[in-house]
């Protein structure tokens, strides 16, 4: 099994829809999501807007996938 831990910069890329970003992502059997890239990644988002209504949706079904893991930050 291989681990990703990513930080919030690849996070941001992957939410944005970059295909390199993805593609690191998707090749990694294990997503370990720390929890203050979670929490950064988090107050970024700009929850009153539509577009950051969608990016929480995103981040949430991102979370839902069995393959994420949280760490300690």
């Amino acid at each position: 099994m291989n681990a990703l831990l990513p930080d919030t910069n690849v996070l941001i890329d992957f939410f944005r829809g970059d295909a390199a970003a993805a593609d690191t992502i998707a090749s990694f059997d294990r997503i370990l999501l720390c929890t203050t890239v979670l929490g950064e990644y988090k107050s970024g988002i700009d929850w009153r807007t539509k577009a950051g209504k969608e990016y929480a949706a995103k981040l949430e079904a991102f979370i839902d996938d069995p393959a994420v893991r949280f760490i300690g930050g």
